[in-house]
């Protein structure tokens, strides 16, 4: 949606709550949350402007050196509005990570390895997914491989199959999602030396595509029938169903907003303390407490944070017993997961108050948020504070080039894939 798409809807609204509009829908008892709604008229519009900033920078860095001296200029490209500030309207001044000084010292390692979409650690070995090779079908194969921590080189290469699983480490074991329904089973238990299967969970569900280890059970995301999940806890030493939640629906028209076909998953999950917290395109961000005792379904409060939980929360992660999210503004909301309440709240303007970083993805560790920053840089902002505390520069030339992707933590490490490398950072060589 365009910005004067976006006004006339708002102009429509207030002529509606005037009485002045064709509309059938009665003015009266009719609510209309216009600081909601500029809200997000400006995020739209900062969005749009960042956008438009970054790619020029992008542009303008790869032209010749005759055209160098336009980046700057090219670089805040956008009005400059000097009429009355808009709620959740952005401040133009430097970003205080400007002057930090850079730790290159503190990357440990650059692994050839391209494509990862997961990380988890388990004892001595990390373990990635990543994409493959391309299959006769056109279809890409994804890999599962082991990293060893002790000398950061590759010690096991598994191809798992033309589609996309994910991987789980904890209760002395690695945990790997499969294409498969429950009669062949939807998740396999692999040797941690080896790769090798040791078992197979049939769960009373479609496939599962999401795994993850949390509060000493393993977790899984399956496929319930149409658009709806299902969320079960899982005994990792005998493979029993604890708990079970859903069937959680999402619709058609959430599925067409996300720009996939139904089914349309729930996106992103996290959990924290035996709840379950995730994203989906139509629910917005929900959890449920208790899961195999006393199940509670619980929401965020919105009203003390600058955006909503619905669309605008993009990226979710679990660390230190709590959840994490960021939202599409770039402030970070640290939530209890047992009662929803955003306990503290991390507002872009102490880290990105120019708001040309492009943070999209975000990972919570070492007492740090850390941020994937465009051009080519890994941010560390103090918890304690909520003020950058250090950098990693110029890591690799491929790391933003078409858009921050995703950054992990470990309990060893910082993990970025950039391009066709895997970059690990040791935040024990790092300030803050």
């Amino acid at each position: 949606m365009i910005d004067a798409d976006l006004e006339r809807r708002l102009e429509r609204l207030r002529l509606t709550q005037a009485g002045l509009s064709g509309s059938t829908c009665p003015a009266s008892g009719y609510s209309i949350d216009t600081a909601r709604a500029w809200r997000d008229f400006q995020l739209l519009r900062d969005r749009r402007n960042r956008n438009r900033r970054r790619w020029l920078g992008v542009a303008a860095a790869a032209a010749a050196a005759s055209v160098a001296a336009a980046v700057p200029a090219l670089a805040h490209v956008g009005p400059q509005s000097k009429g009355p500030t808009l709620p959740g309207a952005r401040s133009h001044s430097p970003s205080p990570a400007t002057s930090l000084r850079s730790y290159p010292r503190a990357v440990v390692a650059r692994i050839k390895l391209g494509g990862v979409s997961m990380m988890v650690q388990d004892g001595t070995r990390a373990w990635a997914i990543r994409g493959g090779r391309p299959t006769r079908s056109g279809h890409f194969t994804t890999q599962l491989v082991g990293i060893e921590l002790r000398t950061n080189t590759i010690a096991l290469r598994k191809t798992v199959g033309p589609f996309q699983s994910t991987v789980a480490a904890g209760g002395g074991g690695v945990w790997l999602t499969t294409a498969a329904g429950e009669a062949k089973g939807q998740i396999e238990r692999l040797d941690p030396a080896t790769g090798r299967v040791i078992a197979t969970l049939h769960l009373p569900a479609g496939r599962c595509y999401y795994a993850t280890y949390a509060s000493g059970s393993l977790w899984a995301t399956c496929a319930a029938g149409g658009a709806a999940t299902e969320f079960f806890r899982i005994d990792p030493a005998t493979g029993q169903v604890r708990g079970r939640i859903g069937p959680v629906r999402d619709t058609a028209k959430a599925c067409e907003w996300w720009m996939q076909s139904p089914p349309c998953p729930i996106r992103q999950i996290a959990v924290a303390r035996d709840a379950v917290w995730y994203i989906s395109g139509n629910l917005g961000l929900n959890g449920v407490v208790g899961v195999g005792r006393r199940e509670q379904n619980i929401t965020v409060n919105v009203h003390d944070y600058p955006v909503g939980f619905d669309y605008h929360a993009q990226s979710l992660v679990s660390a230190g017993g709590f959840i994490w999210v960021l939202t599409e503004d770039e402030s970070v909301a640290k939530i209890d997961p047992a009662t929803g309440q955003v306990v503290r709240t991390y507002t872009y303007r102490t880290y990105d108050p120019s708001y040309q970083a492009a943070l999209s993805f975000f990972a919570v560790g070492h007492r740090s948020l850390w941020f994937a920053e465009w051009p080519g840089k890994v941010l560390r902002v103090s918890l304690a504070t909520g003020r950058p505390a250090s950098q990693v520069s110029a890591l690799t030339p491929d790391l933003c080039r078409y858009g921050c992707g995703q950054i992990y933590s470990t309990s060893s490490a910082i993990w970025v894939p950039a391009g066709h490398l895997l970059i690990r950072i040791d935040p024990a060589r790092l300030p803050g």
